[in-house]
């Protein structure tokens, strides 16, 4: 009677115990809908990034994408400047490099994400393919 009871007393523990060590050493990951309804673009991405606010940005060979959690956005639609990098800096600028275009993103009044170019009309500038922040 008295192995029964340890028995069954370790197999409470265990039972107890295995719970919170299942969770332990895994990521907080929400997958997100790659479905062609709701991502609806390449399946080639070149750089992801998140920012302040946990959005996800995606820069896509056709569209810089914008993931809120719930729902895909295509910042913008180019096939000659294709996105090839995303940097989001300290200053909380989202820093966008295109194929012949560099930039960044900002909001407009109606709180829809815009891509501003920095780059001078007369200058190529050439494959943008990483950026970084010194």
């Amino acid at each position: 009677m008295k192995y029964f009871f340890w028995s069954i007393f370790i197999f409470l523990v265990n039972i107890l115990e295995a719970q919170p060590v299942l969770d332990r050493g895994r990521l907080p990951v929400t997958n997100f809908s790659y479905s062609k309804k709701g991502y609806d673009a390449q399946p080639q991405n070149k750089a992801i990034v998140q920012d302040y606010r946990g959005v996800i940005y995606v820069a896509n060979d056709a569209y810089l994408l914008e993931y809120d959690g719930e729902n895909w956005h295509k910042v913008y639609e180019s096939k000659d400047l294709r996105t090839r990098s995303l940097l989001f800096s300290r200053d909380g600028i989202m820093y966008v490099g295109l194929n012949n275009d560099f930039g960044f993103l900002k909001y407009s009044v109606s709180g829809k994400t815009v891509f501003q170019s920095l780059r001078p009309d007369s200058i190529e500038s050439g494959r943008i393919q990483a950026i970084h922040e010194i």
